[in-house]
């Protein structure tokens, strides 16, 4: 971070194998690069001992997967500001964020990828100094006409652990997750690292 009330994400996800039918028989990559990813947050509100804070994040994406596969990422930069509200009681913290998701209108056979609406709710438990264990429930829809149709309306499960080494200046986690409905862009399952 800067200071008290800004900091600053960077992420490339790295898609170490993805499988599928394709789509109108397009042959899947199987390893590859997602969209790179910056996350500018500016926190509005932050109270003694984290009870409750409230922060603006304004990722941005930038389409570096399409280099790869037309399924490992957005086909134009994205721009996502996100209201994140949260809180902290000793070992519990807790997170909701809303976030409007602009992007280009594209058209894939009968699916129609435009703007979108979406919440995630989270909760992380703290079971040693070092480790936390936390859970992430994410729902997205287009926004136009959202949550009418559960294929364009993913919901989205994460389970996950992260812990801190060298005197807590270097944080590494992983977990796994799995679609909760059927739905764009929603995997069947995936694993992820930090």
């Amino acid at each position: 971070g800067f200071g008290k009330w800004f900091d600053f994400g960077l992420s490339l996800p790295v898609v170490l194998y993805q499988g599928g039918e394709g789509y109108y028989d397009t042959e899947l990559k199987h390893f590859g690069v997602g969209d790179l990813t910056i996350y500018p947050r500016l926190s509005l509100l932050g109270l003694e001992d984290d009870l409750f804070g409230i922060a603006l994040i304004l990722e941005t994406t930038f389409p570096t997967g399409q280099g790869v596969d037309k399924f490992m990422g957005s086909s134009s930069v994205t721009f996502v500001p996100t209201l994140a509200l949260s809180t902290r009681i000793k070992w519990f913290r807790a997170a909701f964020n809303f976030f409007y998701k602009l992007m280009e209108k594209n058209s894939v056979g009968n699916l129609v990828v435009d703007d979108e609406i979406g919440m995630k709710l989270a909760a992380a438990v703290t079971v040693h100094k070092d480790v936390d264990v936390m859970a992430d429930v994410v729902l997205r829809s287009r926004a136009k006409g959202y949550f009418k149709d559960m294929a364009e309306s993913p919901v989205l499960l994460n389970i996950g652990a992260k812990g801190f080494m060298l005197n807590r200046d270097l944080e590494v986690g992983g977990g796994g997750g799995f679609g909760l409905t059927e739905g764009f862009g929603n995997p069947l399952f995936h694993v992820f690292g930090q």
